[in-house]
């Protein structure tokens, strides 16, 4: 693991060898000296982020639901799967776009 240059020294360790700390056990140092309510805090903020993005991706499946019921999705083959991943890129893209197209929907604006 590469070292970090935080070191254990001062005082108490003067004229002893200094232990290099990895930037994990750094910052794991620092946090077992934060006072709990701050830990709670960062926790919670933690905790809400993580509800954020789950609210987020919900929300996005529940649109892919809605507009795959109204036939506005875009269906591919295996093979054609297949064969766009043989293709360029740009290839591909026109590929899908043609197939997008034919049901009115606009990819790569």
């Amino acid at each position: 693991m590469q070292k970090s240059p935080w070191y254990l020294g001062g005082r108490k360790n003067k004229g002893k060898e200094k232990k290099i700390m990895t930037n994990r056990e750094y910052i794991k140092s620092k946090i077992d000296t934060l006072p709990e309510e701050i830990i709670t805090k960062i926790a919670k903020i933690m905790q809400s982020e993580k509800a954020k993005r789950n609210e987020e991706y919900v929300s996005m499946l529940d649109r892919s639901h809605v507009e795959i019921a109204e036939g506005r999705g875009i269906a591919f083959t295996m093979e054609e799967l297949e064969s766009m991943t043989e293709m360029p890129i740009e290839e591909a893209k026109a590929f899908a776009s043609e197939r997008a197209m034919e049901k009115g929907i606009k990819l790569w604006q």
